[in-house]
């Protein structure tokens, strides 16, 4: 689907690159810095609430969890150093892709439940209920928003010029309906089985359980966007970075004016006289 459509169709989501925000360079401390909230996560959520949790399959999970922090560490690690980034700078931006969801959504999504399961009453039948309707919940999210975001994509709304440049959001106002509607809906349908189920009688349980899990949400609703941008640099050069990993390369092959439709290209090569570069070194 995506492979039909020309680069101008994904000037918009240029924008990281262009600022410096996700450029090798800027991504190298983020990744150093993932280690050691890891191991900090995987410390919490198994040491402080993982004796003590109804969560099923408990063991299992918690000897997942530790293979995939030590894979996760290793890969952080390689992925910092400097010879690494500016020759696989698309492996690194896999790897922070990986690590930001692993971190913030997968393991924000354990220690809500590991901290439900703690609850006094709660048996191992109510929290593999609640896995699934959250989970589920999270399948639901994560199709709306790969429909909603492809929809956008193939109509052009991330092109330079388009309605989501001029207006982003009036555009996304009227576009975020139907997604607000299944957000509000789940959030409600889990509510409602809490407060049924478990001893939810405190807002610092609300606070403690919900405030995770609505972040493991978060991840899912960006995680479209972050996949297409891997899928941008791989098949794009304007989405990548000279070897310092500081500067963006430009497309030399194909032009810049190929972004603005309704620019002439005489605009953006714009000839300077003799006269004018004699002035241009006074200013």
């Amino acid at each position: 689907m995506l492979k039909d459509l020309p680069e101008s169709h994904f000037y918009v989501l240029k924008g990281p690159f262009e600022s410096g925000r996700q450029s090798p360079a800027a991504l190298t401390p983020s990744l150093i810095v993932s280690v050691f909230i890891s191991w900090l996560l995987y410390f919490l959520t198994y040491t402080l609430m993982g004796g003590s949790s109804a969560f099923p399959a408990i063991e299992l999970v918690k000897e997942a969890h530790f293979y995939i922090t030590i894979l996760l560490s290793i890969l952080c690690l390689i992925a910092s150093v400097p010879s690494f980034y500016k020759k696989y700078q698309k492996a690194q931006y896999g790897i922070s892709i990986f690590a930001i969801q692993f971190l913030f959504g997968i393991c924000m999504y354990l220690i809500s439940m590991m901290f439900i399961g703690t609850q006094q009453g709660v048996t191992e039948g109510n929290m593999t209920t609640l896995l699934l309707l959250t989970i589920g919940v999270g399948v639901l999210l994560l199709a709306v928003t790969v429909i909603r975001f492809f929809r956008l994509l193939k109509n052009g709304e991330y092109k330079y010029g388009s309605a989501k440049w001029k207006s982003r959001m009036n555009l996304e106002l009227k576009s975020n309906v139907p997604l607000a509607i299944v957000i509000g809906v789940s959030i409600v349908l889990i509510l409602q089985y809490i407060i049924r189920n478990f001893n939810a009688d405190s807002l610092e349980f609300y606070i403690i359980a919900l405030m995770p899990l609505a972040l493991f949400y978060m991840m899912l609703f960006i995680l479209p966007e972050q996949l297409v941008l891997l899928y941008c640099k791989k098949r794009f050069t304007s989405f990548n970075f000279e070897a310092d990993g500081k500067t963006l390369k430009r497309d030399t092959a194909k032009g810049e004016a190929q972004f603005i439709p309704n620019v002439p290209t005489t605009i953006l090569e714009k000839k300077v006289s003799p006269h004018d570069k004699k002035n241009s070194w006074f200013q």
